[in-house]
Formats: C-alpha cells, sequence, structure tokens
C-alpha cells in the first residue's frame, strides 16, 4: 500500500513538472517584470481649442513608473481664462474641466533627449455661463451652471518630446488632441464635440525616476 502512495505521488509531481515546463503562456506580468519604479508629478501649461476657440489650458499629472518605460496614473486639465467667450456661445462665459486615467510609453527614457506617447481616457465636464454670472459669486450659482452644462467622456492621445534636466527632473513639450462624446443631454450650445481641439503644452516632471528595486531585493535577500 505505502508503495503504490509513494508511486502515485511521485507519478503526480512528475506531471506537474512536466506541464509546467510546456506551458508557454504569455501574460503582462511576465513580459513587464519591474526592475525599477519611480514616481513624479507634471505641473503643465497649454494652449488649445475648446468649443472651437483657443484659450489657456492648466493640468497636472501624478504617474507611477515601471522600468523608466511604462507610467499610469491620473491627470486633470483645465480652461484656466476666467473671461473665456468662444465665438461659438458668444456672448456667454464657458467654463469647462476634464480628468482621468493616463498610460504613457517613452523610448529611450535614459537619452537626454526623448519621445514619450501618452494617453487620456476620462470624463468631462463644460458649462455655458452668462454673462451676469461673477466668478467666486455664489448667488443661484448652482442652478445657472447646472442648467447650461453637460457631461463628456474625453479620449486624448499626444505626444511629447522630453530632456533630462538633472536626476529628479524633466522638461517636456508636445502637442495632443482631444476626442469629446456626450453622456447626457446637451444644450444648444453645448453639442458633443465641445471639448474636442488640439492643444500644444509645456511642463515639468519632477520625482523619482528609476529606483532599482532588484538590485535590493537582492542585497536584502543576502543578508538574511
Amino acid at each position: 500500500m505505502r508503495k503504490r502512495i509513494i508511486v502515485m505521488t511521485l507519478l503526480i509531481v512528475s506531471l506537474i513538472g512536466q506541464s509546467q515546463a510546456q506551458d508557454t503562456t504569455q501574460t503582462l506580468l511576465k513580459l513587464i517584470k519591474p526592475q525599477t519604479l519611480g514616481l513624479y508629478i507634471a505641473p503643465e501649461m497649454g494652449y488649445g481649442q475648446v468649443r472651437g476657440s483657443l484659450t489657456n489650458i492648466g493640468g497636472m499629472s501624478g504617474m507611477l513608473i515601471v522600468n523608466k518605460k511604462w507610467a499610469i496614473g491620473l491627470t486633470s486639465q483645465m480652461v484656466t481664462s476666467r473671461n473665456f467667450v468662444p465665438s461659438a456661445i458668444s456672448p456667454n462665459y464657458m467654463r469647462a474641466a476634464w480628468m482621468g486615467g493616463k498610460i504613457e510609453y517613452t523610448l529611450k527614457p535614459d537619452k537626454l533627449m526623448h519621445v514619450s506617447f501618452p494617453l487620456m481616457v476620462g470624463m468631462g465636464r463644460a458649462s455655458a455661463d452668462s454673462l451676469t454670472y461673477k466668478w467666486g459669486r455664489r448667488d443661484d450659482w448652482y442652478d445657472v451652471r447646472n442648467a447650461n452644462s453637460s457631461r463628456f467622456v474625453v479620449v486624448q492621445p499626444g505626444i511629447n518630446v522630453e530632456m533630462n534636466l538633472i536626476r529628479f527632473a524633466k522638461l517636456y513639450v508636445g502637442a495632443s488632441y482631444r476626442l469629446s462624446f456626450l453622456t447626457d443631454d446637451a444644450t444648444t450650445l453645448l453639442p458633443a464635440n465641445s471639448l474636442q481641439g488640439y492643444d500644444i503644452h509645456a511642463g515639468l516632471r519632477l520625482g523619482l525616476f528609476g529606483v532599482n528595486i532588484k538590485r535590493k531585493q537582492a542585497t536584502e535577500t543576502k543578508s538574511e
């Protein structure tokens, strides 16, 4: 009886070993093995189209970096001009902001000059406010804004040219194109393409871009 148990155990172990050796399935975690990690914030300023007119745009991103090439995080942008009056909704003011998840791939990040390809997918909101509305005044603010506003899905691919300034800072300039799609009923002043348009931007990335975690893990293992 014991011999049978031993034989069966050896047979099962052998089968498991063969199945693992023959397993050629590729997974994302196997393809991207973290060797370095990083984290940065990136304030930026831009100039681009919103509702068919050009305006100032400001933004901020917070990103986690894997192997210096892949970054994932959150980003937000908004029209920074308080007196933005697009010709399409004149004489009304327009307020607009959007935010979402962001993923970015960087080519040859250790080179002095290199290129990255960001993609943002998220949600946006825009409103057409009467000229009688004053920035910062709360009188009837909620009713006015919600009566003339709409929500949008926003997709924004782009390209950046970056320069390594110092170990903890990168300067970048780039361009992107913003697509927008309505998620609710629009007012006559805010159709589906209200947030659509191109923009150019520049910013500064501040943080850690490549902490070697593999070396630290090896050191910790030796010390144990």
